[in-house]
């Protein structure tokens, strides 16, 4: 009993001191819109100087509610193949993740296991374009609210803190 009492008056005074810096922060948060075009995307440093040597070529176009990013991926063996890759955006704790739907190499439709090679490939790829970008354009700490894809622009409607 002296035990759960102890918790109990530990946990009161954790929730105490959290519960004033909650409704500080929530005070002080604005709600704002962050338009993201194609073209800064594709003139970022991630796109223009890839992190991973292996992959080079890269454009995004972004499309109705996706973004389709193209890369020429080459292997250790020096052969080249042309990828297309799709993700959908999926908002996730208050941040944008992205699905991995669908690739292509050279042209042709790829297995589940030529997918998951991809995807650890290319996914971090585009994982560091997108943020490279968005840290561009919002300073400080933020929660996305809503994310919506169309034609050659990325709209995050967010919840700004500071």
């Amino acid at each position: 009993m002296k035990i759960f009492a102890a918790v109990l008056g530990l946990f009161a005074v954790v929730a105490m001191s959290v519960l004033p810096v909650s409704t500080a922060s929530a005070a002080a948060a604005t709600n704002q819109t962050i338009t993201i075009t194609e073209a800064q995307i594709n003139s970022s440093y991630a796109v223009t100087n890839p992190h991973l040597r292996s992959i080079s070529n890269v454009s995004v176009d972004l499309q109705d509610g996706q973004a389709v990013l193209n890369a020429t991926v080459t292997t250790r063996d020096k052969k080249a193949y042309n990828t297309v890759s799709v993700f959908k955006p999926v908002i996730r704790y208050g941040a944008v993740r992205w699905m991995f739907v669908s690739a292509t190499v050279n042209g042709q439709a790829v297995p589940q296991e030529v997918l998951n090679l991809l995807n650890s490939s290319l996914y971090p790829n585009w994982r560091s374009v997108f943020q490279s970008v968005l840290a561009r354009a919002i300073v400080g700490p933020f929660k996305v609210n809503s994310v919506s894809i169309s034609g050659d622009a990325i709209t995050l409607e967010i919840t700004k803190y500071r």
